[in-house]
């Protein structure tokens, strides 16, 4: 390998190690950045609708746009469950979560937008994104969801978020049940 290679290889590596380290932080600022409420809220009532029915209409902003294609993509086996729609609901879902989806943009350390996917190809979860991660991992455990009977999943958000459905995730309103007070 010829050094001129080599220094940019090297400097690359530099360069995302950097940008981690500001993302790590980039969540004290989040709120500031967004406007005050962690997300906005779902406005698109077929969405709500449709997704609501099983689970929390998650705020589009929790994924990016390529995370809310695949994840529409796959709605044949939507984690272990049949989600196959009419094609002209799939394509206005798909419309509305691409274009109110997360932005990845390293400048702005966005830290909502990365998603790991998820085992099996299936869909990406957003329980492993870098947001949700880094959110949870230092505050409760997977262990400590599981066991709570009222929780039982990270998916559950309304359970501990009680205004989940109105896109609010702050940490000043988490209750989580059988804890007397909110969770910092």
């Amino acid at each position: 390998m010829n050094k001129t290679i080599a220094g940019a290889l090297c400097a690359g590596l530099i360069a995302i190690g950097n940008a981690g380290g500001a993302l790590a932080g980039a969540y004290d600022t989040f709120q500031e950045m967004i406007g005050g409420s962690d997300f906005p809220p779902v406005t698109n009532e077929r969405y709500r609708a449709e997704c609501g029915g099983c689970h929390l209409a998650f705020p589009p902003r929790l994924l990016t746009a390529a995370a809310w294609r695949d994840m529409i993509g796959k709605l044949k086996n939507h984690f272990g469950d049949d989600g196959t729609l009419a094609p002209a609901v799939t394509k206005e879902l798909l419309d509305y979560l691409v274009a109110n989806a997360a932005q990845w943009n390293i400048q702005d350390h966005t830290p909502f937008a990365v998603s790991s996917g998820s085992a099996n190809d299936g869909p990406p979860r957003i329980t492993e994104t870098f947001f949700f991660t880094t959110r949870h991992s230092r505050r409760v455990s997977l262990q400590e969801v599981k066991a709570n009977r009222k929780v039982g999943s990270f998916a559950n958000c309304a359970a501990c978020h009680p205004n989940a459905d109105k896109g609010n995730f702050s940490d000043h309103e988490v209750a989580i049940p059988g804890k007397s007070k909110p969770h910092d």
